[in-house]
C-alpha cells in the first residue's frame, strides 16, 4: 500500500553537494508498518548521483527494484560482475535526433538478479523497464548511484563508447574505494 505519510527536507544546498530526503512513514507493505527514507546526493564536479535508502520496521527480508526504461530499438547492456546496467540511444522526442546514456551503478555485493520487462505505469501507456534486484545490508541500508548524459551536453560523452567508459569507470571507483591504512608514527630516534 502506498498510502503514507510522507515528508521531503532539504539536508544540504550548496555549490559541492545538495542533498534531498524523503521519509515515507507508516507505508504498508505485507503485514508490515515500515519507515522509509530516501537520500538522494549530487556533489559538484560530478557526472552521477547517489541514492541512499534506509528501511526500518520489516519482519522478513526486503528486495529493491530500480531499473531503466527499455525504449524500442534501445539495447540494455548490463554487467553483473562490474555492476551496472544501462542504455544508450534515441530516448526522447528531440529533433534533431538526440542520443541519450541512463546507467545505473550498484555495488555487487548487493545483487540479486535483473528482471526483463518489468511494466510499470507511464501517462499513456505502459512502458517497458530493465530493473535490478538488490538487496538491503544487515542494517536494511542500500545505496546505488545513477548517470545520465546526454551526446549534447557538456560532460564529454558524445558517444556510446564515451558513454560506456563512464559507466565502466564509475561502477570500477565504486565496487573498488580506496583504503585508507593508518601508519603507526616514525621514530624520531
Amino acid at each position: 500500500d502506498y498510502q503514507s505519510d510522507r515528508y521531503p527536507r532539504v539536508i544540504a544546498n550548496g555549490p559541492i553537494r545538495t542533498v534531498v530526503q524523503v521519509v515515507f512513514e507508516n507505508w504498508k507493505f505485507r503485514s508490515d508498518v515500515l519507515k522509509v527514507t530516501s537520500t538522494f546526493s549530487i556533489f559538484g564536479g560530478q557526472q552521477w548521483s547517489k541514492h541512499h535508502l534506509k528501511i526500518e520496521g520489516n519482519s522478513t527480508p526486503i528486495q529493491i527494484a530500480t531499473g531503466l526504461p527499455q525504449p524500442e530499438n534501445i539495447k540494455v547492456i548490463q554487467n553483473e560482475k562490474e555492476g551496472f546496467i544501462y542504455t544508450w540511444g534515441k530516448q526522447s522526442n528531440w529533433s534533431p535526433s538526440d542520443e541519450l546514456g541512463l546507467s545505473i551503478i550498484y555495488p555487487t555485493n548487493y545483487f540479486d538478479s535483473y528482471k526483463e520487462t518489468l511494466f510499470a505505469k507511464g501517462i499513456e501507456k505502459q512502458i517497458p523497464n530493465r530493473a535490478v534486484i538488490l538487496n538491503l545490508n544487515e542494517e536494511g541500508q542500500l545505496q546505488y548511484y545513477f548517470i545520465a548524459a546526454w551526446n549534447r551536453g557538456e560532460g564529454g560523452v558524445k558517444s556510446e563508447q564515451d558513454f560506456a567508459n563512464l559507466v565502466k569507470f564509475t561502477a570500477a571507483e565504486i565496487n573498488a574505494p580506496p583504503i585508507v591504512k593508518i601508519l603507526p608514527r616514525a621514530s624520531t630516534k
